[in-house]
């Protein structure tokens, strides 16, 4: 499944994905925002992606200058990151808990990585 072609997804998926897909530019490229992080962070909660298609998408879309190394640093580096608040609607997540689970989840896909 890590492998979709963007033809094959729903309307409400390939939005999702073009808001991952800017984030991820944004933290890879540019200076990213927690609202990138927790972007990321949603999708992947919600199981709208795996880390894997995330980064195959990225790849796909960023051709050689995407490095998922980068990504997975990235992920769990917030030390430059200036504003951590956000509002929600429906659900409530800390920063905390969005940081540990973007740490567990990379740290379970390096793991799989390495296993191989």
């Amino acid at each position: 499944m890590s492998s979709i072609h963007l033809e094959l997804l729903d309307k409400k998926r390939q939005s999702a994905l073009k808001k991952v897909l800017q984030s991820v530019n944004r933290i890879c490229f540019k200076k990213g925002t927690w609202r990138d992080y927790f972007d990321i962070f949603y999708f992947l909660y919600k199981k709208y992606f795996t880390l894997q298609q995330i980064i195959n998408f990225a790849e796909r879309k960023f051709k050689v200058e995407f490095n998922p190394a980068l990504l997975l640093e990235q992920l769990i580096y917030y030390e430059d990151i200036q504003d951590q608040r956000l509002t929600f609607h429906k659900e409530k997540f800390s920063p905390e808990s969005i940081k540990k689970f973007l740490f567990e989840t990379v740290k379970n896909y390096r793991q799989k990585i390495i296993s191989k």
